[in-house]
């Protein structure tokens, strides 16, 4: 595997565990300006995802219907 590639997949990996440290409850701070991280689910009324309040950092995710096939 090129160094390249495994740099995505390991930059991957560490920002599946911060959106799920995130929404498990755990604080997690931002890398930039230190604020806490924060969760807006999808009945929230804006986008799903992990954000700084600063909007250092947006991590959006995509929601689906339970049902729905990728």
């Amino acid at each position: 595997m090129s160094r390249d590639k495994q740099e995505v997949l390991e930059r991957l990996a560490a920002i599946e565990e911060l959106t799920a440290a995130v929404i498990a409850g755990e604080k997690r701070y931002c890398t930039t300006c230190r604020e806490l991280l924060v969760y807006r689910d999808a009945h929230s009324g804006y986008h799903p995802g992990v954000f700084c309040p600063n909007g250092c950092t947006a991590i959006l995710m995509e929601m689906r219907p339970s049902g729905d096939k990728l």
